[in-house]
């Protein structure tokens, strides 16, 4: 029974830290330091369009089929049909556009060349160029 218990708190060890983070990576001249998830939401929902120097938000998401993508927005309560939904009707009205869907890489790239710019990656891709505003444990 010792044994059995003991595998068991062992594999369960094994699967908590090896479960995959997730990073939130901003453009250097974004203000601030760390990133709520009520802020989080607001931009991903194109509801807040501005940073705090009143800087506009430059929003880049993954492609559909990408494991992050919904790991990421589950915490926060979002969903990627919610999204696309919101992300449409944002454009029909001509109040904006929706996120750029993007590669891993090509989000790295984008905010580190973008003022303004989010996005969420894998930590293993980030890079000096861009800002960590957030690490999420998944």
């Amino acid at each position: 029974m010792k044994k059995l218990l003991t595998i068991l708190l062992i594999i369960i060890a094994i699967t908590a830290t090896g479960r995959a983070q997730i990073v939130v990576i901003v453009h250097p001249s974004v203000p601030g330091s760390t990133i709520d998830n009520t802020s989080l939401v607001d931009i991903y929902m194109l509801s807040k369009t501005k940073w705090a120097d009143d800087s506009p938000i430059r929003v880049f998401t993954l492609k559909k089929g990408s494991a992050l993508v919904e790991r990421f927005y589950s915490p926060l309560g979002l969903n990627t049909l919610t999204l696309n939904k919101q992300w449409l009707r944002i454009q029909l009205t001509g109040e904006g556009r929706a996120p750029t869907a993007i590669t891993e890489e090509e989000i790295v790239a984008r905010v580190a060349a973008t003022p303004g710019a989010i996005g969420f990656v894998d930590p293993s891709q980030v890079t000096d160029k861009v800002k960590v505003l957030r690490q999420v444990n998944q």
